[in-house]
């Protein structure tokens, strides 16, 4: 849609960047351990004090009793890049059709990176449990449905000679960051 309502002529680059930031585990997704799951409507209440009222007591207590549901995941983190693919093409065939050159890239998290500083061993820490398996799952229906194709770059490995975090949390980046993944595309 948008590149639908911008002049696109032949030589420009379209790039795509994405990543897992929409594969979070919603709560459908979600199940309490025992005997919490017992309990109706716990992990949306949870959900709301986590959310909404930001407590901090309830994030511990949903990372010490709260589960992603792995089996659901899976099929949905295919379902995404089913999704995702379909669009993907549609915008390959768009930059064909204006004569542009199509890159989709997929954007690097905490959990890519070979060696962490404090900082990036802490957020593995505080997100091991809840969200490293689950973008994991993702990331392998990603590279399933797209590294066939020659528009598709993999840049999960692009802060690895970075000495200082390039992280903000698991996944967004600081200025340095965003300067080495524009390195990486200029190269």
């Amino acid at each position: 849609i948008e590149l639908q309502q911008i002049e696109v002529k032949p030589g420009d680059f379209v790039i795509v960047y994405f990543g897992v930031n929409d594969a979070k585990v919603n709560n459908f997704f979600q199940k309490a351990t025992r005997p919490l799951n017992l309990w109706p409507g716990y992990i949306q209440l949870l959900g709301f004090l986590r959310i909404k009222l930001n407590l901090q007591v309830a994030n511990w207590i949903w990372l010490e009793t709260v589960q992603p549901d792995f089996d659901r995941q899976l099929n949905r983190s295919k379902v995404g890049a089913e999704t995702l693919l379909a669009d993907l093409m549609k915008i390959h065939c768009f930059s064909e059709q204006t004569g542009s050159k199509f890159i989709a890239i997929l954007q690097p998290h905490i959990f890519t990176k070979k060696t962490s500083d404090t900082f990036e061993t802490n957020q593995k820490k505080k997100y091991a449990s809840s969200l490293e398996k689950v973008i994991s799952l993702q990331y392998k229906a990603y590279l399933s449905s797209f590294s066939g194709f020659g528009w598709f770059q993999d840049f999960r490995h692009a802060f690895d000679t970075l000495d200082e975090s390039p992280y903000l949390d698991w996944v967004h980046v600081n200025s340095s960051g965003n300067q080495r993944i524009a390195e990486e595309i200029f190269e």
